[in-house]
């Protein structure tokens, strides 16, 4: 992993939900040189998203914006993805330099709550009324994105409903940075001990009792 590229990835602006996601992953698995060797199916775990979708974002970020450098027909044969990132680099192609404007940007996602800067400490403050259940904000993606809860809305809504339930109207940034790791481990333990419930009682038996088990379905007949 590399934070070089991770945090190059996360400030690159000019990209979609879909691809910033992408993005981040490959960040994530890159190493110092921005080089990045995977598989579709670590990509989907890590975005949620499906491999026509991930193939398509992998093409947009190659061919007309050249954040990465991939060659898909080599790698699809051996199974693998391998790629380098390029952003940041100074002899990166500009982005969309060669690309239409994105029109198919759900409109939801344009409407990201923009912090207000506190006036003592320059610490940032959110009206927590603002936030919607249905967007996850940019700064809360990437929390989202490393705790295993990329882009899932439905995590994030139930997060936003217990901020409003708070009755606060205002938080700093790090009071709902600090709240937000809490929620995801408290989901994520929550989860584990759900699929544990589930899982069938397999418990082994002492010698003794299977001893005694198989002594009593025996069958103790001596006649020839």
């Amino acid at each position: 992993m590399s934070s070089k590229f991770i945090e190059r990835a996360w400030s690159h602006s000019c990209v979609t939900m879909e691809e910033k996601l992408v993005l981040l992953a490959l960040a994530e698995l890159s190493d110092r040189s921005g080089a990045v060797i995977t598989t579709m199916d670590e990509l989907q775990a890590m975005t949620n998203g499906s491999e026509s979708s991930i193939d398509h974002v992998l093409g947009k970020l190659a061919l007309e914006q050249a954040i990465i450098s991939l060659s898909k027909a080599q790698t699809r044969k051996q199974g693998s993805i391998k790629c380098k990132i390029n952003v940041g680099n100074q002899h990166s192609i500009p982005v969309y330099a060669t690309s239409e404007p994105i029109a198919k940007v759900p409109q939801f996602h344009k409407t990201q709550v923009k912090p207000l800067q506190g006036s003592d400490s320059g610490t940032k403050t959110i009206n927590i009324m603002d936030l919607s259940p249905k967007v996850i904000e940019a700064w809360a993606e990437v929390i989202m994105f490393r705790s295993g809860f990329a882009n899932q809305t439905s995590v994030w809504a139930s997060f936003v409903d217990k901020l409003k339930a708070l009755g606060q109207p205002l938080m700093s940034q790090d009071d709902i940075n600090s709240r937000l790791h809490a929620h995801l481990h408290s989901e994520k333990s929550y989860g584990q001990n759900k699929g544990f419930k589930n899982k069938p009682n397999t418990s082994k038996m002492s010698p003794n009792q299977a001893f005694k088990k198989k002594m009593a379905n025996f069958n103790f007949d001596f006649d020839d």
